[in-house]
């Protein structure tokens, strides 16, 4: 029937790269996220002045 060969087209031909892409787009929006969460958006956090950072601090900026 024509259900069942569509179904065996979506099965064997389309499934495949569109679960692939759905998990490639989720894991770059992931990775996104993580970027904007480490040094990206500053949500709440303040810069310090560079005199009381005190130097390890300036070490790992620069």
């Amino acid at each position: 029937s024509l259900l069942s060969s569509l179904q065996s087209v979506w099965t064997n031909v389309i499934q495949g790269p569109v679960e692939q892409a759905i998990q490639t787009t989720a894991l770059l929006g992931a990775q996104v996220l993580a970027g904007l969460g480490t040094n990206g958006i500053n949500i709440g956090k303040r810069e310090l002045e560079a005199e009381p950072r005190g130097e390890i601090i300036d070490n790992l900026l620069n």
